[in-house]
């Protein structure tokens, strides 16, 4: 099952939750990537999570980074905090 966390683009407050959810997960059952901000995307790649290599803003691009995501990742789940795009 490939599960995708959506974190709302605000900085750590809102990826904190999601990479302690995504701990919880056995790597072996869950395929998990992050959608994030090109500022955050190192620190979520050095705890070794997949991070979609795009950018994830808010405003009117987070539509567009979100369907591509969508698009390239293929998620069966989608977990996201405050996300007013995600579907």
């Amino acid at each position: 099952m490939r599960i995708l966390f959506v974190p709302y683009p605000g900085g750590i407050p809102h990826i904190h939750p999601l990479i302690a959810l995504a701990k919880k997960l056995n790597p072996d059952i869950y395929e998990i990537a992050f959608l994030l901000g090109a500022d955050y995307q190192h620190l979520v790649k050095g705890l070794g999570f997949r991070v979609l290599d795009i950018h994830h803003s808010t405003g009117a691009g987070s539509f567009r980074s979100e369907s591509l995501a969508y698009q390239r990742f293929r998620p069966d789940v989608v977990i996201d905090d405050t996300s007013v795009t995600t579907l």
